[in-house]
């Protein structure tokens, strides 16, 4: 039956146009909260590229109706129970990321993500010294340094250097790349005359609280030789067999020639 408006009665197609544009009654859903009463095993997820992974998820709530995990490698849900396991054969992605959700009895859906940190210890360790042709000469700085190859994540590197037994210095790698890179220390020496005959080394280590027997990866030992200006100069005269005063131009290339490698591999 049509209304009267101001005397007038309303056109039918009026009613159906108003009809089309009243919205439909949506049904109130169960929205994510913010917080959410659950927790994992283990507490912090590391895992090695290619490792398998095991996760729990539980919650210590009365009033569960589901819970479940889920994650880029599928995910797992039980009913009226207060745990979930989530089983990963081999973890080959760089960047994982898993979340826990919890239905409870007329309460809101609720879920946690938990980031997992997936690591690999570097392929090679090693000491270079490009420039150094020569014995180092006491006093005199040196660069020294430490090539770590394909390490992640790079930014739980640390790099040891060591004369003999004795940390010399420690480098804290910073970043947010997930896949390996490459990562380079390096070391300014100042020769001492007591450095002569030690050996130096560097050490990669990842430091990952969940994994502390995970071992640092070192780099060949390199024995160290330090000589005085004064060393040199009998060398060089010694191999000239004429004054020094007639040679001092020659004296860069021949010191050269005197000389032993300041930094040779260990046997």
């Amino acid at each position: 039956m049509c209304k009267r408006t101001s005397g007038r009665p309303t056109p039918l197609f009026w009613t159906r146009v108003v009809l089309k544009l009243t919205p439909l009654c949506v049904l109130p859903g169960r929205p994510v909260s913010s917080s959410c009463p659950v927790q994992i095993s283990p507490p912090t997820v590391v895992v090695r590229f290619g490792d398998p992974l095991r996760i729990i998820c539980s919650s210590t709530s009365d009033q569960i109706e589901s819970i479940g995990l889920e994650s880029r490698y599928g995910g797992e849900k039980t009913e009226g129970v207060s745990s979930v396991v989530l089983d990963i054969t081999s973890v080959e992605h760089w960047e994982v990321l898993v979340i826990c959700f919890l239905n409870r009895v007329k309460v809101d859906q609720c879920s946690e993500n938990f980031p997992v940190t997936v690591y690999k210890a570097p392929d090679r360790v090693s000491i270079s010294q490009p420039s150094l042709t020569a014995p180092l000469v006491e006093g005199e700085t040196y660069s020294l340094k430490c090539d770590v190859v394909n390490v992640a994540p790079v930014q739980n590197l640390s790099v040891h250097w060591y004369k003999g037994e004795k940390i010399l210095r420690t480098e804290r790698f910073h970043g947010s790349s997930k896949p390996p890179v490459n990562a380079t220390s390096v070391f300014n020496l100042t020769a001492q005359r007591e450095d002569d005959q030690t050996r130096i080394r560097c050490e990669a280590q990842l430091d990952l609280d969940t994994v502390p027997s995970l071992p640092a990866i070192k780099s060949e030992s390199r024995a160290v030789i330090v000589q005085s200006w004064l060393d040199l100069f009998w060398c060089f005269y010694k191999h000239t067999k004429i004054r020094f005063f007639k040679s001092i131009c020659r004296l860069s290339r021949r010191v050269l020639m005197c000389g032993r490698c300041c930094l040779t591999p260990s046997a």
